[in-house]
């Protein structure tokens, strides 16, 4: 005698969130995986000409948490971080830093991917007439685990 067994697959959904929202879970969910991501900061500025570009700023911080479990009714509250403020080009001032993006769960856990540090200014002491590359051109965060890393949690 053959038994048949009737497999209900899990049918995996995704949502993408760019905006800052509220979610109510629904009787069908068990458990998320959270992808967050934090805003980039903007790019620091020149004074003259003759100063070469202002920096870069840095992405914002990556976080993975999995499998997180959820209950039905369960509230969900998302602020999806906003990108640093541009700064005016010829105003010799650092880039601004981004916005925080933050997951709570009924109020109470919170996950957070914390945003990219702004762009330097421009360096000053490049003789005039020759453009060169400065240091604060490239991608800058002072956080060392901010740079190009994805961080994996469980609770």
């Amino acid at each position: 005698m053959k038994r048949r067994f009737m497999v209900k697959r899990l049918i995996p959904h995704i949502m993408r969130v760019t905006s800052s929202t509220g979610l109510i879970v629904e009787d069908t969910w068990r458990s998320m995986d959270l992808f967050i991501v934090g805003a980039g900061g903007s790019g620091g500025a020149w004074r003259t000409w003759g100063d070469g570009p202002g920096g870069g700023a840095a992405g914002g911080e990556c976080v993975t948490i999995k499998d997180i479990r959820v209950s039905t009714g369960m509230r969900i509250d998302i602020v999806i971080g906003k990108g640093g403020s541009a700064v005016v080009c010829s105003s010799y001032q650092d880039g601004k830093p981004g916005g925080e993006t933050n997951v709570r769960l009924n109020n109470s856990v919170e996950y957070k991917a914390r945003g990219g540090n702004p762009g330097l200014k421009c360096l000053s002491d490049n003789p005039a007439g020759k453009p060169y590359l400065t240091p604060n051109a490239a991608g800058y965060d002072k956080r060392s685990d901010a740079l190009g890393g994805i961080f994996s949690a469980s609770i």
